[in-house]
């Protein structure tokens, strides 16, 4: 397909690309979506469709006839912020004037204009209160947005990061006048939402559902050989970015609680804050009969290894959009010890099979131990767990929004061909 070539009506645009979700931890469950997303597209039938990622120079990869097209979109160097504006500026001339249906997997690629024919869906997962403050400071005079903004969508884990702050508050009020749908992955995110921006009607609920295994995990007593683990120890596991948003220091607060002989803990992933990751250590230091791990990365295999080995899986994060590792714990059959927020709600209420630390008020740190505790001395059978857990999965979830981004619009572009041919008096038409 020439370079020159049009891009098709049916649109989606990712903030990385697909192929690898593992190699972008950072972006988290958007990165999982967009894999997820993008197995999806190569496996549906239909009318033509594209998909725009930003990337370094590379061509455009090879596609079997009738698959979506893939565009790397190059955005350079610099910082993360300045590369998505680029992203974001360059799909806008390749859209160009024509229509489009654009699913966007996130609010950062969100081109700056579009053809006032075409339609944005956005995946959107934002804290309630930001996302209201950037709704709610679209309505109101501009000298008061900035303060709007600050005061109602003051994020804890990005105080620190000011210039990441503002970019993102940039980007989220920029791409939110113009998205025509807005699909939050929570129900507590779409209830607080609409409660907040007087249920603006582009506000919906994507259902989430849980990753498919990419392969049958070993037993637990060969997982802790191959991960250079004691056979008999017990072990809580947590995957995710050592960062503020993960609720890491009140975990290791709650693993300091507990009894001896106290549980191995291995806060598996990625150092996004190194500051974070020194006062965990510091943390653990005044505990002699414990560990604390700190393996680093970790690809989906790994993870699914660290999952083997677990007797209990911890989350302590207060804002958890898509709980799509709590997800992956529960179907290898782990029980979870979480705070019941945001996506974890619907997959931490059933009771007996998982313990749910209640609503993160009080001291979170003993609600964590109180949970921990109760799962290690009564551990549930692993099928009574893996009951818990809804049947749908994210090869689901990204179906039903490829659905509302584009077979909708088809549907309803059907639905006014057919009554315009049939208004009164139209040929054909008994009128009598």
């Amino acid at each position: 397909m020439s370079e020159n070539e049009p891009l098709p009506e049916r649109i989606v645009l990712m903030p990385i690309r697909p192929d690898d979700p593992g190699a972008a931890p950072e972006w988290g469950g958007v990165a999982t979506f967009c894999a997820a997303l993008a197995r999806r597209l190569d496996a549906r039938s239909g009318p033509p469709c594209a998909l725009l990622y930003p990337s370094a120079p590379e061509p455009e990869p090879e596609r079997r006839a009738g698959a979506p097209r893939r565009i790397p979109v190059t955005v350079g160097d610099g910082p993360w912020a300045a590369r998505m504006a680029r992203f974001n500026a360059r799909s806008a001339e390749l859209l160009g004037a024509r229509r489009h249906r654009i699913l966007a997997c996130d609010y950062w690629v969100v081109p700056p204009s579009l053809p006032s024919s075409s339609t944005l869906t956005a995946v959107v997962p934002l804290l309630p209160s930001q996302l209201a403050a950037v709704l709610l400071a679209e309505r109101l005079p501009r000298p008061l947005v900035p303060l709007a903004v600050r005061a109602a969508s003051v994020v804890p884990y990005l105080r620190g990061h000011r210039p990441l702050w503002a970019a993102s508050l940039a980007a989220e009020r920029a791409a939110l006048r113009r998205v025509d749908r807005l699909l939050l992955p929570a129900p507590s995110m779409v209830d607080r939402t609409r409660a907040h921006c007087r249920s603006d009607a582009r506000i919906e609920l994507l259902p989430w559902g849980t990753p498919e295994p990419i392969a049958a995990p070993p037993e637990r007593a060969e997982a802790r050989r191959l991960l250079g683990l004691e056979p008999q120890a017990k072990l809580i596991v947590t995957l995710g970015r050592i960062h503020p948003q993960k609720g890491l220091v009140d975990l290791v607060r709650a693993w300091e609680l507990l009894e001896p002989p106290a549980p191995t803990l291995a806060l598996v992933g990625p150092v996004a804050d190194r500051r974070l990751a020194r006062r965990l250590e510091r943390l653990a230091a005044g505990r002699g009969d414990a560990r604390l791990l700190l393996p680093g990365p970790a690809d989906q295999t790994r993870c699914a290894l660290w999952l083997a080995a677990a007797d209990v899986y911890a989350s302590g994060a207060l804002h958890e959009p898509f709980g799509l590792a709590v997800r992956e714990a529960l179907r290898a059959g782990v029980p979870v010890a979480g705070l019941a927020v945001d996506g974890l709600v619907e997959v931490l209420r059933p009771p007996g099979a998982i313990a749910v630390a209640s609503q993160p008020a009080g001291d979170r740190a003993e609600r964590l131990a109180g949970a921990l505790r109760r799962l290690l001395e009564r551990p549930p059978r692993p099928a009574e767990v893996a009951a818990a857990l809804p049947a749908r999965t994210l090869a689901d979830a990204a179906e039903d929004a490829l659905r509302r981004a584009w077979d909708e619009g088809d549907e309803a572009d059907e639905a006014g061909e057919a009554g315009a041919g049939t208004e009164p008096g139209a040929p054909g038409e008994d009128a009598g």
